[in-house]
């Protein structure tokens, strides 16, 4: 997935400012893509000379002027291409530094593989906390929009995640605890 899909999932649902979109993203698709406000912008600006969105600047007399972005039917149609492409392959890869470094963490005295893998495991229950509140709010807003219902779905593969993470990572200390295998 690009930015630029994400952009225009938010913007199929309603025209919104530059600032608004940044919170949108945060607040919903956040826990599994993340983008920074200067990125969104900056995406923001590619795209309308794609001619896939557009811009109006609203006049306030109390505020900063604002910019509102609008999908233009060209950016639909992306957005509906861009959905019925059969990509799975190339979008599953996994890229974890933190793997990376269990991996060579054989380099460290073990006590530090076994805190870094706690430290993963109460980070990994911090997550599993967060993604039931959003499994829970998307739920709550399925009731009154049907379309919402695939938020739910994602934020239930959150949670399914952490749960492995946790579960992984309990097996693994117990690996590096207990090398013979003993309990």
């Amino acid at each position: 997935m690009s930015l630029k899909h994400g952009i225009l999932g938010l913007l199929n649902n309603a025209s919104m400012t530059g600032y608004d979109l940044s919170k949108s993203f945060h607040l919903s698709l956040n826990y599994f893509w993340q983008a920074q406000t200067s990125q969104i912008y900056r995406e923001l600006r590619s795209m309308e000379k794609l001619g896939w969105i557009t811009s109006k600047v609203v006049i306030q007399t109390d505020k900063p002027n604002k910019n509102v972005f609008s999908l233009t039917a060209a950016g639909r149609t992306e957005l509906f291409r861009w959905l019925a492409e059969d990509s799975m392959r190339d979008d599953m890869p996994l890229r974890a530094p933190f793997l990376m470094k269990i991996f060579f963490s054989g380099a460290l005295e073990q006590e530090i593989g076994i805190e870094k893998l706690e430290t993963f495991q109460i980070c990994c229950r911090e997550q599993l906390i967060q993604m039931h509140e959003i499994y829970d709010a998307c739920e709550e807003s399925a009731k009154q929009y049907s379309y919402v219902r695939q938020h739910g779905i994602t934020a239930n593969f959150g949670i399914h995640f952490y749960e492995m993470c946790i579960a992984w990572a309990d097996e693994s200390i117990n690996q590096l605890k207990n090398p013979d295998g003993s309990v």
